[in-house]
């Protein structure tokens, strides 16, 4: 019996609410890992709006890096593994986020 419990909506006809303000912390910030899966995700939200204003990523990692180091590292990861490619204003807008 399928019957769905008062008050929810069914997930095909909910729309997807902006984040709120909030920091991404990503330990081990500079392995593969972040580059092949997490970034591109992170995009893709960048991409259909859904991350907040206030949205930051904090990368932590061993390796001895500046923030333009890190952003650099995140733009070629985003290059080679974006699911759809990437649109340039969004993809600066992302990786102006970035600290590490």
């Amino acid at each position: 019996m399928d019957v769905a419990a008062p008050g929810i909506v069914p997930t095909a006809e909910r729309t997807p609410r902006r984040a709120d303000a909030c920091s991404f912390v990503i330990f081990g910030a500079a392995g593969d890992l972040t580059k092949r899966l997490l970034l591109p995700a992170l995009y893709n939200l960048a991409a259909s709006r859904l991350l907040a204003d206030a949205f930051t990523v904090v990368g932590v990692a061993r390796a001895d890096w500046s923030d333009d180091m890190f952003r650099d590292h995140m733009r070629a990861a985003l290059a080679e593994f974006a699911t759809d490619g990437t649109k340039p204003a969004t993809l600066e807008d992302l990786i102006a986020r970035c600290r590490y």
